[in-house]
């Protein structure tokens, strides 16, 4: 078990002892990402040596742009108006993605070392299974370790919609837009996210769940449960609370 040096330093009163304790931590916290971000670099740079690949029958439009390297798109996949493709993203079979979508963008996973934020270095990746459609401006970042934020098969994504590093969603799940989707959540088959809702870090859905618009999900969901509101509950339990009331 890891200890918080700032919660032991606040345990103290000694305020020059206080600031030795969060001194130290901060310089071997800086060392330690400094450290994994230059392993990390040298990992993208291994794994990203072959020529991007294209399947037969794939359109992308003359404004997008696809990593030279790292990138395996596979047949008749359309990528729309200044669409982004980075390295590491794999796209099989007849997926779209729409215009000004980003896919395989560095996540925001950060560390705070002294009076520096530094981000984390990402060296994973992002897969989208067959027939999946992505809107436009939408944003799919790739996982922060060596695997790879999913996207399901036959999944639909709106606009303006944010998938974070190491998310995993399922198939034939529909998302609408202006959703939040935050790194490491899980996902089964078949689920229906509303327009606007968050779904925070590392919470896990099952299949047939459904979201209504607007919700934030801060903790996880049952298969085939349908939730809603700030912070979400339960749908039908809530109803029937109101009608107990009344």
């Amino acid at each position: 078990m890891r200890h918080d040096p700032f919660r032991i330093a606040a345990s103290i009163r000694n305020p020059s002892i206080k600031a030795s304790i969060q001194t130290a931590y901060g310089i071997l916290e800086y060392c330690r990402t400094s450290y994994g971000n230059s392993r990390a670099r040298k990992s993208i740079r291994s794994t990203e040596r072959f020529v991007t690949e294209v399947g037969r029958g794939t359109r992308i439009h003359p404004t997008a742009y696809v990593a030279p390297k790292g990138v395996r798109i596979g047949g008749e996949c359309r990528i729309g108006p200044r669409a982004v493709v980075m390295g590491g993203s794999f796209i099989d079979d007849q997926v779209t993605i729409g215009p000004r979508s980003i896919v395989g963008s560095e996540g925001y996973v950060c560390k705070r070392c002294l009076t520096k934020v530094i981000p984390v270095v990402h060296v994973g990746g992002v897969q989208i299974r067959k027939r999946a459609r992505i809107g436009g401006n939408c944003c799919i970042d790739k996982a922060v370790d060596s695997s790879n934020t999913v996207i399901g098969e036959e999944t639909v994504l709106g606009d303006f919609i944010h998938v974070a590093h190491n998310a995993r969603i399922g198939s034939r799940c529909w998302i609408d837009s202006n959703s939040m989707i935050a790194g490491y959540v899980k996902m089964g088959d078949e689920i229906t996210i509303e327009a606007n809702a968050s779904i925070s870090n590392r919470v896990e859905i099952g299949e047939h769940a459904a979201v209504l618009s607007g919700s934030v999900v801060t903790k996880n969901v049952d298969a085939n449960q349908v939730v809603s509101g700030n912070f979400a509950v339960d749908r039908r339990k809530h109803e029937a609370y109101l009608a107990g009331r009344s």
